[in-house]
């Protein structure tokens, strides 16, 4: 895939910054065109974002390696360790950087609705031929209305660096319109320190998982 477009920046009013964005880019094993449009409010510290996207590939599984490594991976020998899928989305989002420096800290909350269907898994090429393609699971094509709430935090230190994201997720209600009614949770922890000589110590750990009742 490859995607490109313009980001522009108003002149500001009330102390309020505000841009618009888009870009256009094409799936070439789908076929398909990749939209994307918004607008931001930004003040301070503090920004509000809502845009729409069309056709856009997701994946939940990008917490198992990063999107370079995933795609050597694969142009080499054809191992690819995510299941996607396309989906068209509206959302707003509020985000809201608590401090900035050696650590910075933020948090947000998102609403959005995604219209979401699996993806068939394809053969693109790669440099030796895989022994067998690993299957994209074919859920249920669905609209799921859902709230997201999240924090981070990275700190950068002299000989070590940490890094800390959580989120809920609650999706559906008698309230909204929704496929699905769902609640769940994730954690991502990295810590990474010098080792002996050129090199680095890295763990990882990921928690994810539904929360009680659903």
């Amino acid at each position: 895939r490859i995607e490109f477009g313009p980001a522009l920046l108003l002149p500001p009013f009330g102390g309020v910054e505000p841009s618009i964005f888009a870009s256009i880019g094409y799936a070439t094993e789908r076929g398909d065109l990749i939209k994307r449009a918004g607008v931001g409010l930004e003040r301070g510290r503090s920004r509000l974002t809502f845009g729409w996207e069309d056709d856009i590939t997701l994946t939940n599984d990008r917490w198992i390696r990063s999107d370079i490594n995933n795609s050597l991976s694969y142009l080499w020998n054809g191992k690819d360790y995510r299941d996607y899928y396309a989906a068209e989305r509206i959302y707003g989002e509020f985000n809201r950087t608590l401090e900035r420096g050696a650590r910075t800290t933020r948090y947000w909350l998102r609403g959005q609705r995604e219209d979401a269907s699996p993806l068939r898994a394809g053969s693109p090429w790669s440099v030796l031929d895989p022994d067998s393609l690993r299957p994209n699971r074919q859920v249920t094509e669905s609209s799921i209305t859902s709230l997201i709430v999240g924090a981070e935090s990275e700190w950068n230190g002299a000989t070590s660096v940490w890094e800390a994201t959580g989120w809920i997720e609650t999706a559906g209600s008698q309230l909204v319109d929704s496929d699905f009614a769902s609640n769940m949770y994730a954690v991502g922890v990295l810590y990474a320190m010098k080792a002996i000589a050129n090199h680095t110590l890295e763990i990882e750990s990921n928690f994810r998982g539904p929360l009680p009742g659903t």
